[in-house]
């Protein structure tokens, strides 16, 4: 089962969990700021594509309305569900969509068949 997170709250957790994180003594700054920066684009790429299909219809909402970060949630996996993958796959598959709430449109986000977990394997030193 999905959870339904408002855009702006998803935000601070990830900033709050972001800088929590640092705290730790095992933090990897590098695989850190991947995760991070992967999680916010797919998110972004998911409102993106909300913003692109609400305009190929008539709806009646004002650009203002459409565009604000109120009108927008995070689909995520609960937290039952994402404790027991969280060591086992990396932490944007948690994400599973994001919602527009009015007009209402939804965005599944599906993993393309490239991205794997070599995408945080910094052995050969280049980052990716």
């Amino acid at each position: 089962s999905d959870a339904r997170v408002p855009l702006r709250e998803w935000i601070e957790s990830e900033t709050e969990k972001r800088n929590s994180a640092r705290q730790t003594t095992a933090f990897d700054e590098t695989r850190d700021k991947k995760e991070w920066i992967l999680r916010k684009t797919t998110v972004a790429f998911g409102i993106t594509e909300l913003l692109i299909h609400s305009r190929e219809h008539s709806f009646t909402e004002p650009p203002s309305k459409l565009c604000s970060i109120n009108n927008f949630s995070v689909r995520i996996c609960d937290e039952t569900a994402a404790a027991a993958v969280q060591f086992s796959q990396p932490a944007w598959k948690g994400i599973k969509g994001v919602d527009m709430i009015s007009p209402q449109l939804s965005s599944n986000i599906v993993e393309p068949s490239f991205l794997c977990s070599s995408f945080f394997d910094d052995s050969d030193g280049v980052d990716q």
